[in-house]
């Protein structure tokens, strides 16, 4: 009789090691797929960051190209300051041509990136090669010198998603991305 127990007991010793290794695979399952999700969301980050990298240098090859533009023709299709700080939103023209967007007068839209991030994340936005609308945004910041005169300037290019704050990168919104430039005049 004795012998009968004995079994009975390792039996039910068994039974708790199975569910002990079951808990255990569980929770390294959830380990594992929390890495998975955190990687998966540093690329999809790296893939924004990325994007936001390519729009900015193709903003200071829009910013160099209208200079260029400008010289060529005589003027007027670059914004000429001194010693103010502005920043500018560029599109790709139907021509094919780059320039800055202008208001209904003709003159240049200007921003202040401090506090006009909710006006121009909405009238600075890029689009990609297909002509769609994408949910980044760009703009020139132009750090201009106090004298008259100048034969370059040192540009900013700020690009950033819309539907971010810009400050911090958390899930799939990223903080908005600056790359400095010179432009060039003469």
């Amino acid at each position: 009789m004795r012998r009968k127990y004995k079994r009975k007991k390792y039996k039910a010793m068994g039974f708790v090691e199975a569910l002990i290794a079951i808990m255990v695979s569980g929770m390294s399952a959830v380990i594992l797929m929390q890495i998975a999700a955190n990687t998966m969301q540093d690329m999809i980050q790296n893939e924004r960051i990325d994007q936001a990298t390519q729009y900015a240098v193709e903003g200071a090859v829009m910013a160099q190209a209208i200079a260029t533009k400008d010289k060529e023709v005589g003027g007027g299709l670059f914004p000429k300051l001194s010693g103010v700080d502005r920043c500018f939103a560029m599109e790709k023209r139907n021509n094919g041509d780059y320039g800055f967007v202008q208001d209904e007068n003709g003159s240049f839209k200007s921003y202040v990136p401090e506090t006009d991030r909710n006006l121009y994340k909405e009238q600075a936005v890029v689009y990609d090669e297909k002509g769609e609308k994408t949910e980044y945004f760009r703009i020139l910041c132009i750090n201009y010198p106090p004298q008259e005169s100048y034969s370059f300037l040192i540009g900013r290019v700020i690009v950033g998603q819309s539907t971010s704050t810009g400050e911090i990168s958390k899930g799939a919104q990223v903080k908005d991305y600056s790359y400095y430039t010179s432009i060039k005049l003469l």
